[in-house]
């Protein structure tokens, strides 16, 4: 397994057993893999488990934390996105057994049609422009998925709601103006040092032009 030089981000491009089984391509309701053809994603596996299914038998899933490193979606954090495809789940797991990496960066691409069946399946590519590495680690970095302390469900819904504001170019005093709070106080909420209210939260949904579900990691 190799890392990112400079980083402790797990590069995709390590050898993988091929499998001859067919997973699903698309995780549940929330985060959907396929959906992120060509960006770049960054993954901080959390717990793996393996289901029975009645016509394919045990399924492997990981449970990850996912961010959009490129693309219209870009700075959304996912929370506990499951994932099942064969070659990913492979590649996450390897992270969750490793002492020394804590995340996944890499493209989500089409596996070329070979041994895993007669349609290409989606697995992760490398990253090649350093820029792009060193944005994933700096990511990485910032919401402490280089380390093996997770991240607060706080944390996270602070880090979407600054995603949320800098994407309509609204700038952090006017948001507060308009929410009826002090800038420090809005400050604390993005640095998830504070509780956001269910009538704050769809304040600041409206105020970005976006939906609570978008804004929930």
């Amino acid at each position: 397994m190799r890392t990112y030089p400079g980083t402790t981000i797990v590069d995709p491009s390590f050898a993988l057993p091929a499998s001859k089984e067919e997973r699903r391509r698309e995780a549940e309701e929330d985060f959907r893999i396929g959906e992120y053809m060509e960006e770049h994603l960054l993954f901080h596996p959390t717990s793996a488990k393996v289901f029975q299914h009645s016509f394919k038998g045990a399924v492997p899933v990981v449970y990850t934390d996912v961010l959009v490193l490129t693309g219209r979606r870009k700075g959304r954090v996912f929370s506990s996105g499951m994932v099942f495809n064969r070659l990913v789940v492979d590649m996450l797991t390897a992270v969750l057994h490793s002492p020394h990496a804590y995340s996944l960066a890499g493209k989500v691409s089409h596996h070329p049609v070979g041994s895993l069946g007669p349609t290409p399946a989606i697995t992760l590519t490398s990253l090649s422009r350093e820029s792009d590495i060193a944005f994933a680690a700096e990511q990485a970095s910032a919401l402490g998925w280089d380390t093996d302390i997770p991240a607060t469900d706080k944390e996270l819904l602070g880090w979407n709601l600054t995603a949320a504001r800098t994407a309509e170019k609204i700038t952090q005093a006017y948001a507060a103006q308009v929410m009826g709070m002090t800038q420090p106080t809005l400050s604390a909420i993005e640095s998830g040092t504070r509780t956001v209210s269910a009538l704050e939260l769809q304040g600041f949904a409206r105020l970005y032009r976006t939906t609570m579900a978008r804004l929930l990691p």
